[in-house]
């Protein structure tokens, strides 16, 4: 009887290293997963990490990558719960920065607008000098107010993201919704430009067709505007092209009346803005960095494209 006690313990003793034996470590687990094609495979290689090697360096990586396979996967609820798994126990990691702004995306898809902007802010906060960033995250504030129905703080946001334009990506939607905001606010002739910047500038984008459409339908009010004074007296024309700076004053004179005789200048202002000791020459106001930069190259100005 005791033989076989024995025995059955050196069975299960034997079993044990075997298993240990064959056991996969971490970062073999993690290996195979991001090799593998097969998600439910890849999200259980994850899941293991977590399990059985929390103190890994590559458990917050695994919980990033479920997290991320379930906001793929429109799982919006579980994103969120291993997003926000990271932010409170991973927060000295890389990945906390991509996790807040995350689950603030998470929490928005949820329909949970307060919770997503407070997030979205405190990453403006926390990362104050992210500028590849801010954008996404203007634009995102702009969504959240447009859809609670604060126009003026969404045209805000919207506009506050153009401020970025090299690193936008987004170019075409903030356009295309400031246009909404404008029309919302029965501004038709600034609804009217602002959806004329996508067909013009963004033939390509997913808002090119809804730009068109809201365009046929703002053609009914037939409202005729001398867009040259609109365009003087509209802040929302922030962008110039600065074609030359002068000590002497009448040097920027000279070139801003050589403007101002062409032609295809005739709707265009041109001025001269005085800053410290030199005299600066100034064509203007275009409403987007897209309309300045189309402008200088088919014109064949020099000069720099800025912002006021």
């Amino acid at each position: 009887m005791k033989f076989k006690i024995v025995l059955i313990i050196l069975i299960i003793y034997c079993l044990q290293l075997t298993a240990f034996a064959n056991r996969k470590s971490a970062v073999d687990l993690f290996k195979e997963a991001e090799n593998m094609q097969d998600f439910e495979i890849a999200e259980r290689n994850y899941k293991t990490i977590i399990s059985e090697y929390p103190t890994s360096i590559y458990a917050a990586q695994a919980i990033y990558k479920l997290a991320d396979m379930n906001f793929l996967r429109n799982n919006f609820i579980e994103a969120a719960e291993y997003y926000l798994k990271i932010i409170r126990e991973y927060n000295s990691e890389e990945i906390y920065a991509n996790s807040l702004f995350n689950y603030a995306l998470s929490l928005y898809m949820l329909g949970k607008l307060d919770e997503s902007e407070k997030i979205l802010k405190e990453y403006l906060s926390k990362f104050p000098k992210d500028d590849d960033r801010k954008y996404e995250i203007y634009i995102k504030l702009g969504d959240i107010n447009y859809n609670r129905g604060n126009i003026a703080q969404a045209l805000e946001q919207y506009q506050n993201s153009l401020l970025f334009f090299e690193k936008n990506k987004l170019k075409s939607w903030a356009y295309y919704q400031i246009g909404n905001c404008y029309n919302y606010a029965k501004q038709i002739n600034e609804a009217f430009i602002a959806y004329m910047t996508v067909v013009k500038f963004f033939p390509n984008s997913v808002e090119y067709y809804q730009a068109l459409e809201a365009i046929e339908k703002l053609k009914t009010n037939n409202k005729l505007v001398d867009y040259k004074i609109w365009q003087e007296n509209n802040p929302t024309y922030k962008f110039f092209i600065q074609v030359g700076a002068f000590k002497n004053k009448a040097n920027a004179e000279k070139l801003l009346n050589d403007y101002s005789k062409k032609k295809e200048f005739n709707q265009k202002i041109i001025r001269i803005l005085q800053d410290g000791d030199l005299y600066k020459v100034r064509i203007g106001n275009f409403f987007s960095y897209e309309e300045a930069q189309k402008f200088k190259r088919e014109n064949k100005l020099s000069g720099f494209i800025l912002t006021e």
